[in-house]
């Protein structure tokens, strides 16, 4: 995390290969759609502050005019033309991030009000737009810039960051979200690569609540029954580490019933107790040391 000069807290946002820096109080609160094309919002509790909409394109003259035009349009005609719509200057985009992007600045205001920034991105072929919102006509030049001047849409190390609710992983970019689960006290990404390669991480909340239940060393067997695979053989499992934190190791050979396929199934579980949390990283059907490699991204306390 960072502060700005008004030691406003920033924290990163990732989703779907799309990243930026937000204040730490804004939070995502609605997501529709996948890599090629989807929305996501983030507010502060009470308004929304951040929306982002990405879809994968061919990229062609005028693109971001004509993107940029049709939204305009849009904008006033659900304000019914009471809004003023103008472009800018998208000169305070860090050069590191100008690169292998046409970028256009862009501002509206009526009701609320918000500066933005559009792109295409050569290297994914998606058109981004980001905006960040303030009520009336409020509006702070210096976090919009400082927001929307982290955003990008793609790493250039092959991985993708997920960032949510303060927590926070790298995962290889060619593994998709298929489904992620996040709900109050527990937050699950589940993502794919191709038809057998998966990975599966888990943060879970009151984790002093749930050791009173099960031991950590008695989580490997219970998480294993969760993923639905019937077990092939012993349970391995061995003491590891995460970072400073004690963990356990474990690898279970698995298949989807009699005439299922086999896979090895590799994780890794440990837990904070100063954030009293438990961490989960499992994965299947790719490389072998996957768990490992993510699990050394998750930071905690």
């Amino acid at each position: 995390m960072t502060r700005s000069k008004a030691s406003t807290t920033f924290t990163p946002f990732g989703w779907h290969g799309l990243e930026c820096e937000v204040p730490e109080a804004w939070e995502l609160a609605c997501y529709d759609g996948a890599y090629d094309a989807g929305y996501a919002s983030l507010d502060d509790g009470v308004d929304m502050r951040l929306q982002v909409r990405w879809n994968r394109v061919r990229n062609r003259p005028k693109l971001l005019e004509g993107a940029l035009k049709r939204y305009e349009r849009s904008l006033k005609k659900a304000a019914k033309g009471t809004l003023r719509f103008e472009a800018g200057d998208p000169g305070f985009v860090p050069k590191r991030h100008r690169e292998g992007r046409d970028l256009a600045a862009f501002r509206w205001e009526g009701d609320t009000a918000a500066e933005g920034l559009a792109w295409y991105s050569h290297a994914t072929g998606r058109l981004v737009m980001v905006e960040v919102l303030f009520r009336g006509r409020g509006v702070d030049k210096a976090l919009a810039r400082r927001v929307l001047g982290s955003a990008r849409d793609h790493r250039d190390d092959g991985r993708r960051l997920w960032a949510v609710y303060g927590f926070a992983f790298l995962a290889p970019d060619h593994y998709n979200l298929e489904r992620p689960e996040l709900a109050p006290g527990r937050l699950r990404f589940e993502l794919r690569a191709g038809s057998h390669a998966w990975l599966r991480v888990e943060r879970w909340a009151m984790a002093s609540q749930w050791l009173d239940k099960a031991s950590i060393e008695e989580w490997p067997r219970e998480l294993v029954k969760l993923l639905g695979l019937a077990p092939r053989g012993a349970l391995e499992q061995e003491e590891a580490r995460v970072g400073k934190h004690r963990a356990c190791r474990f690898t279970q050979a698995v298949g989807r019933g009699r005439l299922g396929r086999r896979q090895r199934v590799t994780g890794l579980v440990w837990t904070c107790p100063e954030d009293d949390k438990v961490f989960v990283v499992m994965a299947g059907g790719g490389a072998e040391d996957l768990a490992e490699e993510v699990a050394a991204t998750i930071v905690c306390a």
